[in-house]
């Protein structure tokens, strides 16, 4: 399986330095979701990395994929500015979500 990548400039060039391949560079919300539609449509993606900033300006996207399928599993990362301050971490959520068990 692949991994594939969206975000702004500099997390993505750090990203294919990394080797991902599938980078999408992204600002607003047209463009977030034609990467998003790009990265579905190709059923050799397993991961999805988006920055924080982005994937809360499509949150609803973003939950309604979470929930409808399993392939490929979105992971939230920080962007150059930094962690967002949650309530709820979503690596805790997607653990629980995955293990049914929560984690303190």
């Amino acid at each position: 399986m692949k991994i594939a990548a969206i975000g702004e400039e500099d997390t993505i060039i750090g990203l294919r330095l990394a080797g991902i391949g599938d980078a999408f560079i992204a600002s607003d919300v047209s463009e977030i979701k034609a990467a998003i539609e790009k990265v579905l449509q190709n059923p050799d993606i397993g991961l999805l990395i988006i920055t924080e900033r982005l994937a809360e300006k499509v949150r609803n996207i973003i939950n309604e994929i979470m929930e409808r399928r399993t392939v490929p599993t979105i992971i939230e990362i920080p962007d150059r500015q930094g962690p967002i301050e949650r309530e709820v971490d979503p690596i805790s959520e997607l653990i629980k979500r995955a293990v049914g068990v929560k984690l303190k």
